[in-house]
């Protein structure tokens, strides 16, 4: 017969659950150390701020052979490579890239270069079917020498791209105006409505709105 101490001990031990065992409960957290691993593995921000392996992955999958195919195209219609260009409008900037490996983000408002890694390689994981190609006569020259190598991101000079309309039958007048500011556009076909990409300073480009619209030129 157990002596009274030995009783009070062992009610005291926790009770165990049905199927208990040492062996099981390592199982168990192998189990689950293996799924957490599996879940984040893509996600996974690389120390390098290199592009996630999501991104690559999705790249690889499916954006690759759009942007070859886009390539391929454009190059057959108009005998140059494109610049593809979109917005990240909750960041207020504007994208620009050749590939993704040579991209560049600009500042809608303040025209500078915005150098972060994380929103660049962003471009790996995008669809490429949210970009526009574009010749690079209906861009800034600026970001066209950026892009084709002729320039540095240190060269940049602070500018931005707006489009705006304009009364088509005052064109002739635009485009004195424009050249009296020094800005550099690109005039768009748009029907019976006159718009144009204007490229410049900040500051340059507010003084011609206004300019422009004062004269009635504008719309």
């Amino acid at each position: 017969m157990r002596s009274p101490d030995v009783q009070q001990q062992a009610s005291r031990r926790p009770s165990r659950p049905a199927g208990y065992s040492p062996k099981n409960l390592d199982r168990q957290s192998m189990s689950l150390g293996q799924k957490q691993k599996q879940l984040s593995l893509l996600d996974l921000e690389p120390p390098s701020g290199e592009p996630t392996q999501r991104e690559m992955l999705y790249w690889e999958t499916w954006n690759k052979q759009r942007y070859q195919r886009l390539v391929q195209e454009f190059e057959q219609q108009y005998q140059e490579s494109p610049i593809l260009r979109t917005g990240l409008p909750e960041r207020n900037l504007d994208l620009y890239m050749t590939h993704p490996s040579n991209s560049y983000l600009v500042d809608r408002g303040t025209g500078e270069l915005i150098q972060e890694n994380k929103l660049l390689h962003r471009v790996w994981g995008m669809d490429i079917r949210e970009f526009s190609p574009e010749r690079r006569r209906h861009l800034s020259a600026q970001i066209a020498a950026l892009l084709d190598g002729k320039i540095s991101a240190e060269d940049w000079s602070p500018e931005i791209a707006q489009r705006i309309g304009f009364h088509k039958a005052k064109q002739g007048q635009l485009q004195r105006l424009l050249q009296d500011f020094e800005l550099g556009y690109s005039l768009e076909r748009d029907g019976f409505r006159g718009k144009v990409w204007v490229f410049g300073p900040p500051d340059k480009v507010k003084k011609f709105f206004k300019q422009g619209q004062e004269a009635g030129i504008l719309s």
